[in-house]
């Protein structure tokens, strides 16, 4: 996982730019293991326990993997699950050649319990 320091809690500017995948030019389905590359469209599920500001990208899907909705949320913590097209550039921290989410649509949140 990826922890990346966000000092906001909408969820859009969270994942706008948060780098996606280990491999810079491309991410890999946490469930099928498909390669995803720029220009796919990927569904991440991200958290943060509620005392901290800490956000972590738990998990990326292709989109025939992609759940539909939080499944199981996690006590304690603020969930998200988005989707978006991948996109290669430069996401947050000046790092170049990085893939990241754009256009993020919402489709699930899950308040802390």
């Amino acid at each position: 996982m990826l922890g990346f320091f966000i000092s906001t809690l909408d969820p859009v500017r969270i994942l706008e730019g948060y780098p996606i995948g280990a491999n810079g030019d491309r991410a890999f389905c946490s469930a099928c293991r498909r390669e995803l590359r720029a220009g796919h469209v990927a569904t991440v599920t991200a958290y943060r326990f509620v005392e901290t500001n800490q956000w972590d990208v738990s998990e990326v899907r292709c989109s025939i993997c992609a759940p539909t909705h939080i499944e199981d949320p996690t006590p304690g913590a603020v969930e998200v699950l988005a989707s978006g097209a991948l996109k290669m550039g430069q996401p947050f921290g000046g790092e170049s050649g990085r893939l990241h989410l754009t256009n993020i649509d919402i489709i699930g949140f899950e308040d802390a319990e």
